[in-house]
């Protein structure tokens, strides 16, 4: 069947758009998509799906060499899938090169800072609530995985950072989970003592997990002050 006679469905995942951007022009494909063919663009940037270069159609047409890449892997921040009428962020200026995959831009520490998601969150999680047993409950829900007491937390900020540029100086990303995605949270729940607290125990967690990327495998970083009761 002629690529260019078949409908578009959604969602389109990544694999699925790239094989469509590379069977007809962006024209087409936009058209079929019901959006501009420069929003497409955008959403194909987005997803890290490469797009025949200007001529390229022109060229095939007349029988020359064209070359296609292959789809490459998508990074920490892309989208997986598409549907029509959700919103994108916008692509800052990042651009695809037919291929060649696209590295994750590796962060490079001013000596003593912060490292980006651990800036201004002291005072975020001092406010709000506490447990029974002295561990803090911020109210806002993405921060860095941490789970800690106000007399630990200067210690335990500090250990993250640590951590944290540790990876990054070795090229490996350290983020917030990317949305759209399915990652599961192990419970950190197993590392307090029993007896400092009650069943019905409520602890923080976020809604979006941290993790660093090491090449296209995503760890989760988990930071947890341990307890142990006291007589």
């Amino acid at each position: 069947m002629d690529p260019k006679s078949q409908d578009v469905s959604f969602p389109l995942d990544r694999i699925t758009l790239f094989d469509l951007v590379w069977s007809m022009p962006m024209t087409a494909l936009a058209e079929k998509c019901g959006v501009s063919s420069s929003y497409l663009a955008r959403v194909c940037t987005q997803m890290r799906v490469p797009r025949p270069e200007r001529g390229y159609w022109a060229k095939l047409a007349v029988g020359k060499k064209v070359t296609k890449p292959s789809l490459p892997e998508p990074g920490p921040e892309d989208m997986l899938e598409w549907s029509k009428g959700e919103g994108i962020t916008p692509s800052k200026n990042r651009k695809i090169r037919l291929g060649r995959a696209q590295q994750p831009r590796t962060i490079r520490p001013a000596r003593g800072s912060s490292h980006p998601l651990l800036r201004d969150v002291k005072d975020l999680f001092l406010k709000g609530k506490k447990t029974e047993n002295g561990y803090l409950k911020p109210n806002k829900k993405i921060l860095p995985d941490l789970l800690v007491s106000s007399e630990c937390l200067e210690k335990l900020l500090k250990l993250a950072n640590n951590v944290y540029w540790s990876f990054e100086e070795k090229g490996h990303k350290v983020i917030f989970e990317p949305k759209h995605s399915d990652f599961i949270r192990p419970s950190s729940e197993s590392y307090i003592e029993p007896k400092a607290s009650n069943c019905y125990t409520t602890y923080w967690s976020p809604y979006r997990s941290t993790l660093v990327y090491v090449g296209d495998v995503a760890i989760g970083l988990i930071l947890i002050e341990e307890s142990e009761s006291v007589i």
